[in-house]
């Protein structure tokens, strides 16, 4: 996949336009969870195809029945990163929370 990537990168160097995107891609338009959704079945057919080991798993699925809420930082308690570098914390814009129902 890196050399394909590679290859696509410098054919679009060459060339001057951009490859063109296989099947569906992430547009400016789509909300979070359409994105997450798309992941997943991108992750479906890896593991069918053999990409990902199905002994691994996969880190997104289950999405259907879930709730996303995305809450602005403005509504939220303040919070900042905490650089290990010295350098000045950055506020954190958005937070996500993912609803897992347990039963």
């Amino acid at each position: 996949q890196k050399m394909q990537y590679l290859n696509a990168w410098q054919m679009a160097k060459r060339t001057g336009m951009m490859p063109s995107a296989g099947g569906e891609a992430i547009t400016l338009d789509m909300t979070l969870k359409d994105i997450l959704m798309l992941m997943e079945k991108k992750a479906d057919k890896a593991v069918q195809d053999g990409t990902i080991w199905p002994k691994w798993g996969k880190a997104i699925s289950g999405l259907a029945g879930r709730k996303f809420w995305v809450i602005p930082a403005d509504q939220t308690p303040s919070c900042n990163t905490m650089p290990k570098d010295g350098s000045d914390p950055v506020d954190v814009r958005y937070m996500a929370r993912l609803e897992i129902p347990l039963a």
